[in-house]
């Protein structure tokens, strides 16, 4: 057995994702280690019904980051879990979505290994594919996409996203964190060859009740974004599948 802090039992960590949102979309293990929790540290894209299933008493940290405003940064999120741990409690970090997706959850479990605390990872339902699936939008269609691109529109540590190397041809793209991105996506994707009467598709809060879709295309996509508001949690898609969201909502 390791120890901690005082000759304490080392504790250990658990990575969960916290799906989309709505609560009913967490893994049965995820539910499980959710409610039972004694200390939770979450993410800002965890939403408040999934935080409610928390049970009294347990102590309950914010570390949420958007762009802009972090409550705190990554290097004090990695330290606060060791801490903890090594003071023999056991931890769940949670985080939106999937933990290893765009969720920086591989940076985390690798400081917690190298501290040689114990850590498990629990997945999570991605928004990336609850977001469109739940607006009846499909991301492959047999001989319209053959392939899905699912992308950070956000570079690390601000860079900008690289156009070089993308084939735009054949397959859906989804962003995620891109609403503010918009314009740039537009532009990148069009510059790669790519239809400028594209339709894309803006979904916003997927999962909770006040989910909404912006259908429009890849020219007017910044234009549409900049009027449905900034919202870190949005996707856009883009491609040909995003027709599909009419044809299976009316049968056309």
């Amino acid at each position: 057995m390791t120890e901690g802090a005082k000759g304490l039992a080392k504790g250990k960590v658990y990575i969960v994702g916290a799906g989309p949102g709505d609560p009913e979309l967490l893994t049965v293990r995820a539910r499980r280690i959710i409610e039972g929790a004694s200390v939770v540290v979450h993410d800002a894209l965890v939403s408040s019904a999934v935080l409610s299933m928390v049970r009294e008493g347990a102590l309950i940290i914010d570390a949420g980051k958007r762009r802009g405003k972090h409550r705190m940064e990554q290097d004090e999120i990695n330290d606060l879990l060791v801490r903890l741990a090594s003071e023999g409690k056991d931890i769940v970090r949670l985080k939106g979505g999937d933990p290893f997706v765009f969720g920086r959850g591989a940076e985390e479990a690798l400081h917690l290994r190298r501290a040689g605390i114990e850590f498990e990872v629990i997945p999570g339902l991605s928004s990336a594919l609850a977001g469109p699936s739940l607006s009846l939008l499909p991301l492959t269609v047999r001989g319209v996409s053959d392939r899905i691109l699912i992308m950070s529109a956000r570079g690390a540590e601000g860079a900008a996203v690289s156009w070089d190397c993308l084939n735009v041809s054949g397959q859906t793209i989804v962003f995620m964190m891109g609403i503010s991105s918009a314009a740039e996506i537009s532009s990148g994707l069009i510059s790669r060859g790519m239809r400028p009467e594209t339709p894309a598709a803006i979904i916003l809060n997927a999962s909770l009740g006040t989910q909404r879709v912006i259908v429009t295309d890849l020219l007017n996509l910044g234009k549409s974004c900049a009027e449905a508001g900034d919202d870190a949690a949005g996707l856009i898609v883009v491609g040909e599948t995003v027709n599909y969201m009419t044809r299976l909502a009316d049968g056309s």
